[in-house]
């Protein structure tokens, strides 16, 4: 699993995360955050804050393997077809805004790599 599916799982179950710096926050109804749940948040816990911090308004950043990557600094044609995607995502798929675009980026990230653009690698 990773950290915006996580994100998803603990949405629907009720769960609100917020970052204070450097530390995660977690707000849970009681029982909700099982020992592997917990263990997902230390795994993920990087990429939860970085993920965070792009719900900020005007913020758009994402982490990808190659570093930071915002979908504004995607070549034109690609970053049309990230906000394809994104929007697909957010109204097809019910997902939030700030989730869509995470998801979105990391298909065109690989979608450009498939098609052998050398300004991207692959994600998970």
């Amino acid at each position: 699993m990773n950290a915006t599916a996580l994100v998803d799982d603990l949405t629907r179950r009720g769960v609100m995360l917020s970052a204070i710096g450097d530390r995660l926050r977690v707000n849970a109804p009681r029982g909700v955050v099982t020992p592997d749940i917990r263990a997902a948040l230390t795994e993920h816990k990087r990429a939860l804050l970085l993920l965070l911090a792009g719900q900020r308004p005007g913020s758009r950043w994402r982490e990808s393997e190659t570093g930071y990557l915002a979908p504004d600094d995607l070549p034109e044609s690609w970053r049309e077809w990230f906000e394809e995607r994104a929007a697909i995502r957010e109204y097809d798929g019910g997902q939030t805004r700030e989730h869509a675009e995470a998801e979105a980026l990391r298909e065109t990230m690989n979608a450009m790599q498939a098609a052998g653009d050398h300004r991207a690698r692959a994600v998970e």
